[in-house]
């Protein structure tokens, strides 16, 4: 197991496409950082580093769909997969290690861009109002939530032998899932009471009434577990800092997970390997 990981982290570390993710990553990070800072002192807006630190938390999930099924998809076709079966090992291990290395690769994207904000961030426009603790907390959901989306694309890309089959997959589901989050958290962003022109005694009168469209009940805890749930309605929450549960979307990241992982590897163990 420790040498495929060896093997795979250097294979990682020559790969254009994950360097290409990587720069896209710390290239989206520069570019909002230097927009908000002109804005700030160009039109006297007011930002603090907390709404800005983690708005790269909105493209992980296209950049890892990206990275884990190229670098997954050129193993099955260079053969890599089925030469390390030949050699005799396990399914699992080729799985598990396979899913490690792309995770590892994540959060290194994610700790550098976080240096970038450290960097560039704190000086432009000081330090976060948040506390500390709470800063610590985002940065662990943010990591946990990359981690969630390769297992997810682990799990399909290992079990799609075309790596432009798997590639165009999990970029869509990448994008289904952004979109899918987006009506969850455009729902439950809803007020309870808006504002509506009436006519009253022949005048025209404005007049705050129910929102019919603000959930309440069960309806509502639905679509807030659900949106906690999907990592890109945890990466949505992170960029627009509406998180209200931090330690249940931790635990939501490491159930995803889990599962997707436990299920990956029962399909890989039945997958015919040409």
């Amino acid at each position: 197991m420790s040498r495929l990981l060896y093997a795979g982290l250097y294979r990682l570390k020559k790969n254009k496409v994950y360097w290409s993710s990587f720069a896209v990553i710390l290239a989206y990070g520069t570019f909002i950082y230097v927009s908000q800072y002109h804005n700030m002192r160009k039109y006297d807006f007011e930002f603090t580093l907390e709404t800005i630190f983690f708005q790269f938390a909105m493209l992980m999930g296209v950049v890892t769909a990206v990275v884990v099924s190229m670098n997954v998809g050129t193993e099955y076709g260079d053969g890599t997969i089925r030469n390390k079966l030949v050699l005799g090992l396990s399914r699992t291990q080729i799985y598990l290690s396979n899913f490690l290395i792309q995770a590892i690769g994540a959060v290194g994207i994610t700790v550098c861009a976080y240096l970038l904000g450290c960097a560039m961030g704190i000086l432009m426009f000081g330090m976060p109002k948040l506390s500390a603790g709470m800063m610590f907390q985002i940065g662990i959901v943010t990591i946990l939530l990359c981690v969630a989306y390769v297992s997810i694309f682990n799990m399909i890309t290992m079990n799609i032998s075309s790596k432009a089959n798997a590639a165009v997959f999990c970029i869509l589901l990448a994008f289904g899932m952004m979109f899918f989050a987006a009506y969850l958290i455009n729902c439950l962003s809803q007020p309870e009471y808006i504002e509506q022109m009436v006519m009253k005694n022949g005048q025209m009168v404005t007049e705050t009434v129910k929102n019919t469209h603000y959930l309440t009940g069960m309806k509502r805890e639905l679509y807030q577990n659900l949106s906690e749930l999907l990592p890109s309605g945890q990466a949505m929450h992170v960029a627009g800092m509406t998180i209200a549960h931090p330690v249940r979307m931790m635990v939501y990241s490491l159930v995803v997970t889990v599962v997707t992982t436990i299920c990956g590897i029962g399909l890989f163990l039945k997958k015919d390997i040409k």
